[in-house]
């Protein structure tokens, strides 16, 4: 129960600060815009002071950040959510009551209640959200396990803008990672509110409240939804970026510097998406560009000086997270090149692993070698036939959006016009980089808005029944990707929590036997093992980290490092040399990836079981995963043995 009244009463608080924000200075043309981007600023309020006492105690040392200033932020925030109760009470009664006096209305309360009530309840799952336990929230725990935003030694993910993360580490101190999970479905939440908001002020109330559940059950978002990731709230942000930006080419028509508080909330709105992900710079350009396209085509008297506006905001607002990734990297973008600007090495970085980090993170979603005329068609694909794999998009979107374009054909409003200069290019991107579902989310609630236009009036009631079948179809995609099985017999309390983790995530059995057996001083090395960080507890000595994670390379680096040691390995002797001057005490390996046809080299492969029969013992083998195995090493006892 802790876990739900911190999330309603964090976002109650953000909506309360973010009123006193916007509303003075901005209206939006619908309640529902309105109060998105209300609570969405005041979000942004919280993150944004979490951060700066985690990045104080970063640069002065002092360990700030702890349960004393949390639950003083907890009481503030119940405080602030007082004060927005009388304010939240009327808004419920005024939807009600209208509710009462419209069908298309009351029946999406009452699936939208359905719909978060059903999520919630999901949202108290154990983390099995593969990015948020490498570092959603992993990077929240060890800031709470040393009071400030530490350095990372094997996580390059570490190093990204760290915005909403500082929202789960309020939630992991008090409701745990349900809290954490609920943070992420309350931006969806928001969304909700934010999309149908925008389509009514384009369509009629029926076709708005299908398009809100069109994209409220893309599988995707049923499947990611309740995880603690940021897929959300990006999301989000990009969209009310969109929407204040469009407002702002409206208001330039007549003045342009009356017109200049828009640009402002759109920067604001979009530097709030550009401190969750480094693809807001894409954002900021995407919005700039379809500003200018706007400017060609109506050509107002002046010039678009707001997109200074746009720009300078949105950049000032990432610049705290792109400080911190210079101070402790050496290089503001880690881990991206700006040519003709190298990498620098600091830390254990290193440019060749940087860039090897860029090259496998590149492959996600994208498959391998493809075609121009194959990525294009990736646009079509990803909506009608995409696999639940990372190298094929790792998702589906429901395929009513491809007729999203054809509500162009139905209107002229300068809105849709430049949605689609936004949507066209953004997609064309996405088809050229890294083509992963996800990553298509956040034009989806511009595409709902383009399908409540389609579907409105009684020329829209075929594209009304399209949307309502597939929202029948992605309900039951996504049950058949589910794991219900598994996540009753957790809520009936008939497996433990390790035992549920371990039948969503069999290499889990591994990390947990060594979390048991590794002591004081010990110290894992990861051989192409899960770098899922938020479940590595061993009591390490924390010599290469300022907090004891006691384990050493990550998913990519530690295939990387052992294949160079073993390619220039005269003898076991230089083997033992590598890891015994990491002070490692125990391997955790993944012997698929490893010495597969796909792993080591041959003669690598030779090196290293050599080595094992030499130097290691198998201490665990995990039952669920057979390819998973613990050793231990003893380093001075150079004596042959097989393999057990």
């Amino acid at each position: 129960m802790i876990a739900l009244v911190q999330v309603v009463c964090t976002a109650l608080a953000s909506w309360y600060v973010g009123s006193r924000l916007v509303r003075p200075r901005w209206t939006l043309r619908h309640v529902g815009l309105q109060v998105a981007v209300e609570t969405a600023l005041g979000i942004l309020v919280f993150c944004y002071a979490l951060y700066g006492a985690s990045m104080f105690g970063y640069l002065t040392g002092v360990p700030i950040v702890g349960r004393p200033l949390l639950l003083a932020m907890f009481a503030a925030v119940i405080l602030l959510a007082g004060l927005a109760l009388p304010q939240a009470r009327s808004a419920v009664v005024a939807v009600l009551r209208e509710a009462r006096q419209d069908r298309a209305l009351a029946v999406g309360l009452g699936g939208a209640v359905a719909y978060f009530v059903a999520m919630g309840v999901w949202c108290y799952l154990p983390a099995v959200g593969i990015d948020a336990i490498v570092y959603h929230l992993e990077v929240p725990k060890r800031i709470l396990q040393v009071g400030f935003l530490p350095p990372f030694t094997d996580n390059v993910l570490a190093y990204y803008p760290m915005n909403v993360q500082m929202l789960y580490m309020f939630a992991l101190e008090f409701g745990g990672e349900a809290a954490a999970h609920l943070f992420h479905l309350l931006f969806g939440f928001l969304g909700m509110l934010a999309i149908y908001g925008y389509a009514r002020t384009l369509a009629d109330r029926p076709a708005a409240v299908l398009a809100t559940a069109t994209f409220l059950t893309i599988p995707q978002i049923l499947i990611v939804g309740h995880l603690a990731y940021i897929d959300l709230a990006y999301t989000l942000y990009v969209f009310l970026a969109l929407v204040v930006t469009i407002r702002y080419v409206r208001e330039r028509q007549e003045s342009e510097w009356a017109a200049w508080k828009w640009a402002v909330l759109a920067g604001l709105l979009a530097g709030g998406a550009w401190s969750l992900k480094y693809t807001g710079l894409q954002l900021v350009l995407l919005l700039s560009l379809m500003v200018l396209v706007e400017h060609l085509v109506s050509r107002p008297p002046t010039v678009p000086f707001g997109l200074v506006a746009l720009g300078g905001v949105g950049f000032v607002m990432f610049l705290p997270h792109l400080a911190r990734t210079w101070w402790i990297t050496g290089w503001p973008f880690f881990p991206f090149e700006v040519l003709p600007l190298e990498l620098t090495d600091a830390v254990n970085w290193s440019g060749e692993q940087a860039r090897l980090a860029m090259a496998w993170q590149q492959q996600y979603g994208a498959g391998y070698e493809r075609t121009l005329g194959e990525r294009l068609s990736s646009i079509y694909r990803v909506f009608v036939d995409a696999k639940f794999d990372y190298r094929f998009y790792d998702g589906i979107l429901t395929p009513v959006y491809l007729l999203a374009p054809l509500a162009l054909l139905r209107s002229r409003e300068r809105d849709l016009r430049m949605i689609a200069v936004f949507g066209s290019v953004f997609v064309f991107t996405w088809a050229l980089t890294t083509t992963q579902v996800r990553f298509m989310l956040p034009i989806l609630p511009a595409a709902s808005a383009l399908l409540a236009v389609l579907a409105t009036g009684r020329r829209g009631r075929l594209a009304q029944a399209a949307m309502l079948v597939f929202i029948g179809l992605s309900l039951n995609e996504a049950y058949a990707e589910a794991y219900l099985d598994k996540d009753l017999a957790y809520w009936r309390g008939e497996v433990t929590r390790e035992e549920y983790i371990i039948s969503r995530l069999p290499p889990y059995g591994g990390i947990a036997e060594a979390n048991r057996v590794l002591g004081p001083g010990d110290r894992l090395f990861l051989v192409n093992g899960q770098t899922w960080g938020y479940y590595y507890d061993m009591p390490g000595d924390g010599a290469m980290t300022p907090f004891p994670n006691g384990w050493r390379a990550d998913y990519t680096f530690g295939h990387f490092r052992l294949e160079k040691v073993l390619t220039a390995a005269f003898s076991p002797a230089d083997i033992v040399t590598f890891f015994r001057d990491m002070g490692i005490t125990h391997l955790l390996v993944n012997e698929f990836a490893t010495l597969e046809a796909n792993g080591l080299g041959p003669a690598e492969r030779r090196k290293f079981i050599d080595f094992m029969r030499r130097y290691a013992v198998e201490i665990y083998r995990n039952p669920a995963d057979q390819s998973h195995s613990l050793w231990k090493l003893e380093l001075d006892r150079p004596v042959s043995r097989p393999v057990q």
